[in-house]
């Protein structure tokens, strides 16, 4: 069975990091789940990328992509095991990175986008900001109405172009509705995993675009 190579994308808070849980119906299919946050302050790629963050501009894919790939051999992660990827592609840019691996793993790409509204959203962050005074930890910085607000119109904007590059290079695109209970959220990650794993949508599929909630 050919494996699969999952680019994970939404606002932040959305519930991406759910996907990455044991729990999860992706974890216990098998796949292995990759945040790339931290990946390019490993050297060599450190280095490589450091200028280009410091002048504010975007990393380069080659380095992206090479840090990716570099991280995967060391984990020694087979080309067999299935993968999500959570922080390719934030920009419609980096959609080239995620068809790139998947294709030298010979590996079918999807795009699993994430969907939740900004109002449940800023409740997640506030109660996320409470749990962690609760237990005498310091919140994270960006855990605040003002810069929640910014992150999620950023990953509006950029998600439009992301959905037009992807259907460019034909890659399946699954939007997953996440507005309502935890228990929803699984059962549309569990339809997600059949829909991906029975082969039906693939780079050749006429309808490349599948929206899943609660009631679908």
């Amino acid at each position: 069975m050919a494996s699969e190579f999952i680019g994970l994308i939404g606002p932040n808070g959305g519930g991406k990091g759910e996907l990455s849980k044991e729990s999860s119906p992706f974890q216990k299919a098998g796949f292995a789940a990759i945040s790339t946050s931290g990946l390019l302050s490993v050297p060599p790629y450190k280095e490589q990328a450091q200028e280009y963050i410091n002048n504010g501009d975007l990393v380069p894919n080659n380095i992206v992509s090479a840090a990716i790939t570099a991280h995967l051999d060391r984990e020694q992660i087979s080309g067999q095991r299935s993968i999500i990827l959570d922080g390719v592609p934030r920009i419609k840019e980096q959609v080239p990175i995620l068809n790139e691996l998947a294709d030298g793993r010979d590996a079918q790409a999807f795009l699993l986008n994430i969907h939740a509204n900004f109002n449940e959203i800023l409740e997640r962050i506030k109660n996320r900001r409470a749990e962690a005074l609760a237990i005498g930890e310091e919140p994270r910085v960006d855990d605040n109405p003002a810069k929640v607000q910014k992150r999620y119109n950023e990953f509006i904007k950029n998600s439009a172009g992301i959905f037009v590059v992807a259907g460019n290079f034909g890659i399946p695109i699954i939007q997953i509705d996440n507005t309502g209970s935890l228990d929803d959220f699984f059962e549309s990650q569990h339809k997600a995993l059949e829909i991906i794993r029975g082969g039906n949508l693939t780079s050749s599929s006429t309808d490349k675009f599948v929206e899943i909630g609660p009631k679908s």
